[in-house]
C-alpha cells in the first residue's frame, strides 16, 4: 500500500527538522511526525506535540494506521 498526502492538508519542516501537517486554513497542525535519520518515525496525534501519546513506528504507514486507531485524523490516504 501507498500513501498520498490527502486533499486540503500540507506539511512543513520547521527550522528543528520537525515535519508537521495541518488542513490548509487550519490555526495548528493536526499531527506532528518526527523523522530520524535512521528511518524511525515517531508520531503524534491530534497535534499534540510533546504528549504522552507518541508512537515510535518503523515507517509513515505504520504512523498512519497508528493516527487512525487511535481515532487522530492521518495526514495520509491509501492509494
Amino acid at each position: 500500500m501507498n500513501l498520498t498526502l490527502r486533499d486540503g492538508w500540507t506539511m512543513t519542516i520547521d527550522a528543528s527538522g520537525y515535519i508537521n501537517w495541518k488542513r490548509i486554513g487550519a490555526p495548528d497542525a493536526l499531527a506532528y511526525v518526527i523523522m530520524t535519520d535512521t528511518g524511525a518515525v515517531y508520531a503524534y496525534p491530534f497535534g499534540k506535540w510533546g504528549e504522552d501519546s507518541s508512537q515510535l513506528c518503523n515507517s509513515l504507514l505504520e504512523a498512519h494506521a497508528y493516527f487512525l486507531s487511535v481515532g487522530s485524523e492521518s495526514p495520509w490516504e491509501a492509494v
